[in-house]
């Protein structure tokens, strides 16, 4: 009995596929046999067959000047450079740019330079 069962099933199964396959391929197989008897080109017209593939490169285009990199601004910008590169694999300058002193600054303890930038503050401002 088993074997039976067995038998149908793969008889269905098999029914099913060429029934799916049909419905599957139908359209396509309507559409080259009008190419063959000449009818797609009055159906569709003799139109600009480029047409869509111009438009997506021009999607393309604009997308990639979209993408275009972003002015180098912001926190840390140098930090990130300086680890991961610099946009268009440019090279990086790794050397890091300290706000120099001058002598009589350097003399100077360090409550000396917070009241005078405070007294700076109070007078520009």
């Amino acid at each position: 009995m088993s074997r039976g069962f067995a038998a149908f099933g793969v008889a269905l199964a098999g029914l099913c596929g060429v029934g799916i396959m049909y419905s599957t391929l139908r359209p396509e197989l309507e559409n080259q046999a009008a190419e063959r008897r000449g009818e797609f080109k009055k159906q569709h017209g003799d139109g600009n067959e480029h047409a869509l593939s111009q438009a997506i490169a021009s999607d393309f285009k604009e997308a990639g000047q979209q993408l275009k990199p972003t002015p180098n601004k912001g926190f840390a910008w140098g930090i990130r450079e300086a680890i991961w590169g610099s946009p268009k694999g440019q090279p990086v300058d790794k050397t890091v740019h300290l706000p120099t002193r001058s002598q009589e600054e350097m003399q100077e303890s360090p409550m000396e330079v917070v009241h005078k930038a405070k007294s700076a503050d109070r007078e520009g401002g």
